[in-house]
């Protein structure tokens, strides 16, 4: 068996018994070839199996990729080992160093150079026919070194300078792998890679949630402030039903401080909840209030109002809330997604107040309704108002 790293001008005996070959020509024209002598007459030898595994002498970068579930600001790089990682190499690998470009303008949005994506380190021959090389273009600083231990692949965790964000975009930090000979200035250097890491990790709920209603500026709120080093803003979210989800829909306030005052007039309608939000995006879960004060409902409602429904989606019924300042003739109609009228829930004279009425899903024959989509719909006197809920069997 031979191989020739120059398109076959040199060849070299290899012994296929599975250990790794130093070639003496180097090259980049891998060839191989063998020969076969007969064991008997009328006999054809052949190759049954050819498995060819070759290294480089620099390492080789295979990923760089973000560890999850972390506060960012950090990558795993592997790479492959070097073609003189072996035992009984001719310049063995004492261990890899790691180093990182530096950014001088640390902008986000960088994508790797095309000089850095193309790049092809030239080597210099030394007497001993090792090479010499050099940093890639660039400045760089070095972060770490690993022990090489003649293993096929290593990996570590490694800083960024900086995540990347929903608001700011992609940025690529910039990396090669030197591998150390024991002889000092020796050492061969792989071509660089980049990464991004990215914030995996959201920040804590808010605490200590206070609503203070009708306060006559409008409904105080105020919290404890978010400890997380990477907060960036709360998000205040507004329904006038308690049984909500936060949503794009009910976003009523972001801010940096923990309090806010919400001018709105009949406040005590009002249900918050507040979330956490910080530089990379990450939104905590929602917390609601702790400590209410001034929420009571007022005995004569001052304008009309139709409520969302109490619980949405619900199953088996659900209760709807509305309100009367005077006296007025009300309707209350369930309808299906294609208008048709499903149930009269009210039709009659009603006083002014606060009133709630359930319904258990059916329809006005007394049998039961379909999951899906619902509208109902409040007249009283000239007033009218429409809203959406969910049915979920």
């Amino acid at each position: 068996w031979e191989l020739s790293a120059d398109g076959g001008m040199s060849w070299q005996d290899i012994t296929p018994d599975g250990n790794l070959n130093e070639l003496t020509v180097p090259g980049i024209d891998l060839v191989w070839r063998s020969t076969h002598a007969l064991a008997a007459p009328g006999v054809n030898p052949g190759v049954t199996h050819l498995e060819i595994e070759w290294l480089y002498e620099s390492a080789d970068i295979d990923s760089i990729w973000d560890v999850p579930n972390d506060q960012g600001r950090q990558v795993s790089i592997s790479w492959q080992q070097s073609g003189y990682d072996y035992p009984g190499s001719s310049a063995p690998i004492t261990e890899y160093a790691i180093y990182r470009k530096i950014d001088y303008d640390l902008t986000l949005s960088s994508e790797p150079s095309e000089l850095e994506s193309a790049i092809t380190i030239k080597i210099s021959e030394t007497g001993d026919t090792r090479s010499l090389l050099s940093y890639p273009p660039g400045d760089w600083h070095f972060i770490m070194t690993v022990p090489a231990d003649c293993e096929k692949s290593y990996a570590v965790v490694t800083p960024t300078l900086a995540d990347s964000t929903i608001d700011e975009g992609i940025y690529y930090t910039t990396y090669f792998v030197r591998a150390r000979t024991r002889t000092p200035g020796v050492y061969y250097d792989s071509n660089p890679d980049s990464g991004y890491s990215v914030d995996n990790i959201a920040p804590g709920v808010p605490t200590g949630l206070m609503v203070a209603y009708n306060t006559g500026s409008g409904n105080q709120l105020a919290w404890d402030p978010c400890p997380d080093a990477d907060f960036q803003y709360f998000c205040i979210y507004r329904s006038d039903g308690e049984d909500f989800e936060p949503s794009p829909e009910n976003l009523e306030h972001m801010t940096a401080s923990a309090s806010w005052t919400d001018p709105a007039t009949d406040g005590w309608q009002y249900t918050y909840k507040i979330t956490a939000v910080d530089f990379n995006g990450n939104e905590s879960d929602a917390a609601s209030a702790t400590t209410v004060t001034g929420d009571e409902t007022p005995s004569t409602p001052k304008a009309f109002a139709l409520h969302q429904n109490v619980p949405n989606p619900f199953n088996p019924a659900t209760v709807i809330r509305f309100d009367l300042p005077r006296a007025a003739h009300v309707g209350l109609h369930i309808y299906d997604v294609s208008g048709r009228l499903v149930r009269t829930l009210a039709d009659t004279e009603m006083e002014p107040g606060s009133k709630k009425i359930a319904w258990d899903g059916r329809d006005g024959a007394g049998r039961g309704t379909a999951s899906g989509v619902y509208f109902y719909r409040l007249t009283a006197g000239s007033f009218t108002e429409t809203r959406k809920m969910v049915l979920l069997k």
